[in-house]
């Protein structure tokens, strides 16, 4: 999943794409994936997102929409909502504690 992600990047990326894209069913993949690492094939790419936010976030001036669609949220305030329940900060305010 990581290695295809890096391929395409995470823009259009579905769970359903990324099974379709390995000759696998969304099921299967999911079983698979949970064996192996505990997490489904969704879990993997929010994780991929989130880091790619991250980094981001601290590494570039891009603005919060542009970081939010680069990761493939076009919605600006549900890439906010999404990014505090995966960190409990908003973008912004982890953006100014990374930089302090």
């Amino acid at each position: 999943v990581r290695s295809l992600a890096a391929r395409r990047g995470l823009v259009e990326l579905t769970p359903g794409g990324v099974a379709s894209a390995l000759g696998r069913s969304l099921d299967h993949l999911n079983r698979q994936l949970r064996a192996e690492t505990g997490t489904t094939t969704g879990g993997v790419l929010n994780r991929l997102r989130l880091e790619e936010a991250s980094r981001l976030l601290q590494c570039s001036e891009q603005s919060i929409g542009g970081i939010a669609t680069a990761v493939g949220m076009d919605d600006q305030n549900y890439f906010a909502r999404w990014f505090r329940r995966q960190t409990g900060q908003t973008p912004t305010r982890w953006r100014l504690r990374i930089s302090s």
